[in-house]
C-alpha cells in the first residue's frame, strides 16, 4: 500500500489456479474515521489453460476379457477455456483416422473400434487443443487376447541325413500363451502322430526331435497349439529333406599367373542339400604354414598381396550346416619378377640433376636403330631383284641377235653376216695374225642400256642404231665370227 497525497493504492500478486475459474475478485476500501460506506470493486476471474482431459473405456467394457472379434470404446472427457477447436486419438504415437470400412469411427469425443483384431493392442490417448496449447490425456493399455499363431508365417527347411536326428522348434504368438502342442507328420502317402514324449515345452514354444530312418521319413512337420481362447487355426509348416555334406569340387586350376596374386577356379560340387560356402588356403608346402585364405559363394578366388616367385600348395574345400567337404589340392604359384630384378641390376639410378629425357633415351635409339635396319633389309631386296631381272632381259636380246642372221649362211666357218654400210669383209686363205695393237685387242663390253635402248620387233636403219648386238665374251659376235669361204 503506498499514500501519495490524497491517494492511496493497494497491490495484490495473485495465480489464480483453473479452479479459481467464475470466482469473483473484490478490492474494498474504507476509512476508519469516517461512517461512510466502504468502497468496492469486483472482478469474475475468466481464466484460459490448456486443455484438461481424461481417457476412459466405456462403461459396460471389461478391458481384461477383451478378445477378437470384440468391439471396443472410448470416452474423453475434457475441461477447457477456451473450449477446444480439435480433439486427436493416438495409438501406439500414430494418429487414428475414421474409417467406418477399418472399423475405426470418430465421434465427437469418442473413439469406437469394430471386430478388433490382435494388432489393435497397445496404448490409446486422445488429445485436445485449443489456443492455449494441447492437453493429452492418460493411456489407456488394451490387451487383446487371441489364439496362437505362427511368429514366422512361411514355410522352413530342415536338411537331416538318414538316422540323424533334428529338432525342430516351433514359436507361437498367443495371449494368453499356449498350454498344450501338437505336431504331426505328413508324406505323400500317410498322417502320423508325433508322440508327446518327443515333444518339449518350454515358455518360448516347443521342439520336436525327430530322425528319418527311411526315405519314406522325409516330409512336412506341423505344428498347432491352443490356450484359453482356442486352438491354432493354421499350423506350422516344417520341411524335412535329404541332406548331407557337400561333394568336394573338382576341376580345379590356377588361371592369369600374375607376380603377387593367385586366381584359382574350381567346379563346385553337390551342395548336399544345404546352402555352401568355399574356401581356399593356400600353405607353404613344406612346413604347412598357412599363407592366406579367402572364402567365396562360389568357386572362384583371387587371392592379392603374396611374395613374388613363391610355389604353394592351395586346399580348396565347401562346408555347409551338416559339415565340411573332402579337401582338394593343387600347386599355385607367384611367377618371379625377372624384369624388375634385371633393371635393378642394369639400370644405374638416376643421379641428382639428371632429366627424365636422358634416362629414356635408350628405347627411342632401339626404335631408329630397328627402323633403318628395316628400311636396309628392304633396299638389298630390291637391288637383288632388279640384278636378276635385267640378267634375263640381256640373254633373251643375245638370243634374238642370233635369229636375225641372213639365211644363206648354214656355217659361220664359211660365211660371215653383212650389215647394212659394213664392206664385205676381205677372205683369206689362210688367217693373218694381228699386225697392230686395234687388231689385237678384244671387242668392247655390251652395255646394259644398248640392250634396253633396241625394239627387238624393228629393224632400224642408219647410224649408229644400225651395228649389230654385242654379246658378252664366249657368245656369237661379228667381230669373232672368220669366213674361209673365197669370194
Amino acid at each position: 500500500m503506498t499514500h501519495e497525497g490524497n491517494v492511496t493504492m493497494s497491490e495484490l500478486q495473485f495465480t489464480p489456479e483453473v479452479t479459481d475459474a467464475g470466482k469473483v475478485l473484490s478490492c474494498e476500501a474504507s476509512t476508519p474515521s469516517d461512517n461512510t460506506r466502504p468502497l468496492r470493486d469486483e472482478w469474475l476471474l475468466d481464466i484460459y489453460y490448456v486443455p484438461r482431459t481424461t481417457l476412459q473405456p466405456g462403461r459396460s467394457l471389461n478391458l481384461s476379457n477383451i478378445e477378437e472379434g470384440d468391439d471396443v470404446y472410448f470416452e474423453c472427457s475434457i475441461t477447457a477455456n477456451p473450449w477446444v477447436y480439435k480433439i486427436i486419438w493416438l495409438h501406439e504415437g500414430t494418429e487414428l483416422h475414421h474409417n467406418v470400412s477399418a472399423g475405426v469411427i470418430i465421434s465427437n469425443q469418442s473413439l469406437v473400434l469394430q471386430s478388433v483384431s490382435r494388432t489393435a493392442s497397445g496404448n490409446y490417448y486422445c488429445v485436445a487443443s485449443n489456443i492455449e496449447g494441447d492437453g493429452q490425456s492418460n493411456p489407456i493399455h488394451l490387451k487383446v487376447k487371441y489364439a496362437p499363431v505362427c511368429r514366422d508365417p512361411h514355410m522352413t527347411y530342415h536338411g537331416a541325413a538318414r538316422l540323424e536326428q533334428v529338432n525342430i522348434p516351433c514359436h507361437l504368438d498367443a495371449h494368453p500363451r499356449p498350454l498344450s502342442y501338437r505336431w504331426t507328420f505328413n508324406n505323400s502317402g500317410e498322417s502320423v502322430e508325433i508322440p508327446q514324449e518327443h515333444i518339449q515345452v518350454t515358455s518360448s514354444g516347443s521342439t520336436v526331435s525327430y530322425t528319418p530312418n527311411t526315405e519314406l521319413d522325409y516330409g512336412t512337420l506341423l505344428c498347432w497349439g491352443s490356450n484359453a481362447v482356442g486352438l491354432q487355426r493354421r499350423p506350422c509348416v516344417f520341411h524335412v529333406f535329404p541332406a548331407g555334406r557337400p561333394d568336394p569340387v573338382h576341376n580345379c586350376s590356377s588361371f592369369n599367373l600374375s607376380v603377387s596374386v593367385v586366381h584359382v577356379r574350381c567346379v563346385a560340387g553337390f551342395d548336399g542339400g544345404l546352402p555352401q560356402t568355399f574356401i581356399l588356403e593356400l600353405r607353404d608346402p613344406h612346413s604347412e604354414t598357412l599363407i592366406a585364405n579367402a572364402t567365396n559363394r562360389v568357386p572362384s578366388f583371387s587371392v592379392p598381396l603374396l611374395p613374388s616367385g613363391l610355389t604353394l600348395r592351395g586346399d580348396v574345400f565347401s562346408t555347409n550346416a551338416k559339415g565340411k567337404s573332402e579337401t582338394v589340392n593343387l600347386q599355385v604359384y607367384t611367377i618371379k619378377d625377372v624384369a624388375e630384378k634385371r633393371t635393378a641390376a642394369v639400370k644405374p639410378s638416376p643421379t641428382k640433376g639428371q632429366s627424365s629425357s636422358d634416362i629414356n633415351l635408350t628405347p627411342i635409339i632401339s626404335v631408329i636403330a630397328g627402323v633403318v635396319g628395316g628400311l636396309l633389309v628392304v633396299l638389298i631386296m630390291v637391288c637383288v631383284v632388279v640384278r636378276v631381272r635385267l640378267g634375263r632381259r640381256t640373254r633373251q636380246q643375245c638370243g634374238r641377235d642370233e635369229s636375225r642372221e641372213p639365211a644363206g649362211v648354214h656355217d659361220e666357218s664359211t660365211s660371215a653376216p653383212l650389215h647394212p654400210k659394213t664392206p664385205p669383209p676381205t677372205l683369206h686363205p689362210k688367217a693373218l695374225p694381228p699386225t697392230t695393237l686395234h687388231d689385237a685387242l678384244p671387242p668392247p663390253p655390251v652395255l646394259f642400256r644398248d640392250g634396253d635402248e633396241r625394239n627387238p620387233d624393228v629393224i632400224q636403219h642408219g647410224g649408229a642404231r644400225d651395228q649389230p648386238w654385242r654379246c658378252p665374251a664366249g657368245l656369237k659376235t661379228p667381230w669373232n665370227i672368220t669366213s674361209t669361204t673365197p669370194l
